[in-house]
């Protein structure tokens, strides 16, 4: 028996208990017959000034599997992960552990933002130079995943976040400045970090100001979840990927 209202695909979606901003954007890009569950870590409102709570931060993975396989008493398809900070900062491999981890566990497969970046660097093509919105005043290196893979890094704005919670009060307007001083010749592409950045309307937006991709890791996140799983359906109002890809 299909699921009445997920049936055609129910989501996992695995977040820190302090995220508050992957849930409504994902569930802005959903299409019909496809259902978000949320599984939640749980997390303090830990600090990025603070180098024992950043490392706790960079290590939430170590229960992913267990909020997985909670996910999984309501017959989830597939996981995406809405937090990605193991990949960006522990290497190549770090997104593969995390995966293999989550499929011994529940046998099923996960998406995750490190992944899903690269495919649209490849589904937007032409993409080498990127210039990166970060959460936080990057005191850590968020460049060394994309420069490991061969992408260049011309420029980071932080936007001054204290705290995992206050990471979501970003304003948008913010945002927007933030994709307009980043912008010039020399970049392709402006990217986000940072799941609970609430930058997907912004990204959409920006696209269409500056004429090119601006990525939100929320909806390339869901995206490469979908087109993974089968499902081409088009997202108006969401960015290039969503809408065309």
């Amino acid at each position: 028996m299909k699921d009445t209202l997920g049936y055609r695909m129910k989501f996992g979606i695995i977040v820190p208990s302090t995220n508050t901003t992957v849930q409504p954007e994902m569930d802005a890009m959903r299409p019909p017959g496809v259902t978000n569950q949320i599984g939640r870590i749980p997390m303090d409102n830990l600090r990025f000034d603070n180098d024992e709570d950043f490392e706790k931060i960079v290590r939430i993975s170590s229960t992913v599997d267990e909020a997985a396989a909670i996910l999984t008493t309501c017959e989830v398809d597939h996981f995406i992960m809405g937090v990605a900070p193991d990949a960006f900062w522990e290497g190549d491999n770090a997104g593969a552990k995390l995966k293999d981890d989550v499929r011994r566990r529940t046998g099923l497969e996960m998406t995750v933002a490190s992944d899903a970046m690269l495919a649209a660097f490849a589904a937007y093509g032409g993409i080498k130079r990127l210039a990166i919105v970060a959460p936080f005043t990057p005191d850590k290196d968020i460049t060394a995943f994309y420069r490991a893979n061969g992408f260049e890094v011309v420029g980071v704005k932080g936007m001054g976040a204290t705290s995992a919670v206050n990471i979501s009060q970003v304003s948008q307007e913010r945002l927007r400045q933030a994709v307009m001083e980043l912008n010039g010749p020399n970049v392709d592409a402006i990217i986000q970090v940072g799941s609970n950045l609430p930058m997907a309307t912004v990204a959409a937006e920006g696209e269409k100001w500056l004429g090119k991709p601006v990525i939100s890791a929320n909806a390339a996140t869901y995206w490469h979840a979908l087109r993974t799983n089968g499902i081409a359906d088009q997202i108006p109002g969401q960015g290039y990927l969503l809408e065309r890809k």
